[in-house]
């Protein structure tokens, strides 16, 4: 066989066997949505959960607010006789509640469930996305998503996070979305793999696309909830170290990202955001104790990088 034909024969073969490995992933990535999707059913539809413990009823309001102000909502009038619409809360889910909202004509609340129930069953998908990206391995893959399931063994050592008195099954995710009104960190965390992913592309494959995604959705992330913004950093640190680069593009993206979020989340409320987190229940203010144990931590962390390169 001539070697061009050999060549043209090897290279059908891979593009046949990317095709087989791509549409297994497809397959793989619509059974995880529907096992979560048959778990969080009457979510979908859900209008008013009887339960006034949680920070729903803050997320429909400002969602309303969204829906019925949809170009000027820079002040938001229904708390504390007005505020700043950023210091309300992070902006993103409730716009998505309320786009929702106005494309379909449901109650706000039905609206809101229906984004939370499509976050809680994207999650350990994009999760699953992000490890089959990085490993390569369909077979690791799948098991990744069992970060999005490790409630059972976090509830057997904590009894406050078991859900009723002695239960040691259940869908606890899903508990605190709705019991809690964990709306907002689900959500971020359904995200926080997609920003993940662009950014080991971007790191790894380079190109200005993979830049503008990872910027676009560590954005996202952080304007959906505060706490992802430390978890899209963290992950970026993270990526670094274990790939021994990337410094350049995490700091590009950084920097493009926050650009774009900074009119929701400015220096100003960064800053009150940290003083005011210490005291919310109680006191927690840091001493030089935490700033001690923070810095053995950090090291610690760099000598067993520094000591396990190879």
């Amino acid at each position: 066989m001539p070697a061009a034909d050999n060549e043209v024969s090897v290279s059908m073969a891979a593009t046949t066997v990317r095709l087989g490995r791509t549409r297994l992933a497809i397959a793989l990535s619509c059974l995880i949505f529907g096992l979560n999707a048959w778990i969080c059913r009457e979510l979908f539809s859900a209008d008013f959960v009887n339960n006034l413990l949680s920070n729903e009823g803050i997320l429909r309001r400002i969602g309303n607010f969204f829906r019925e102000h949809p170009f000027d909502h820079r002040w938001f009038p229904w708390f504390n006789a007005g505020m700043a619409t950023e210091y309300a809360y992070q902006p993103l889910l409730p716009t998505l509640s309320a786009v929702t909202e106005a494309v379909t004509g449901w109650p706000p609340t039905r609206a809101l469930h229906a984004v939370l129930a499509l976050a809680y069953c994207c999650g350990p998908v994009t999760l699953f996305w992000l490890a089959w990206e990085w490993s390569e391995s369909l077979v690791l893959g799948p098991f990744s998503r069992a970060g999005f399931y490790a409630d059972l063994a976090r509830e057997w050592l904590i009894a406050e996070l078991r859900i009723g008195a002695g239960s040691h099954w259940g869908a606890l995710r899903l508990n605190n979305m709705v019991w809690y009104g964990e709306a907002p960190h689900n959500v971020a965390l359904a995200m926080l793999p997609l920003a993940y992913l662009f950014l080991y592309r971007a790191i790894v494959r380079g190109g200005a696309w993979n830049m503008v995604l990872a910027g676009a959705m560590s954005g996202a992330v952080a304007v959906t909830n505060a706490f992802g913004a430390f978890g899209v950093a963290l992950g970026a640190l993270c990526m670094v170290f274990a790939l021994e680069r990337g410094v350049r593009a995490v700091l590009i993206t950084g920097v493009c990202s926050y650009v774009w979020i900074s009119p929701w989340l400015p220096p100003s409320l960064i800053a009150w955001i940290r003083r005011s987190a210490w005291s919310a229940e109680g006191f927690y203010q840091s001493d030089t104790r935490a700033h001690a144990a923070i810095l053995i931590t950090i090291a610690a962390f760099v000598l067993v990088w520094f000591f396990t390169r190879g």
